[in-house]
């Protein structure tokens, strides 16, 4: 419940799945702390630095997903 991902982590089970949870909810956190207008439009932030944390975070969540739908697919 702290750091999203990290269960995966521990019991070795969709452990890419699990990284990238971290790396996204990490870059997240990071995002809304330097960039405060995050909630009112985000991806709009005034800095390529904040604009940068956004789309890692956002593109890290993506690729989790992503990835978990497709290995669940393939039945693993």
């Amino acid at each position: 419940m702290v750091v999203p991902g990290t269960g995966y982590i521990i019991l070795g089970k969709r452990v890419v799945f699990g990284w990238l949870l971290v790396v996204g909810g990490a870059a997240s956190f990071v995002w809304s702390i330097v960039e405060p207008s995050v909630q009112d439009a985000p991806f709009l932030g005034s800095e390529p630095s904040t604009i940068l944390l956004g789309a890692v975070a956002f593109t890290c969540a993506t690729i989790a997903f992503g990835y978990d739908a497709y290995q669940l697919a393939r039945g693993k």
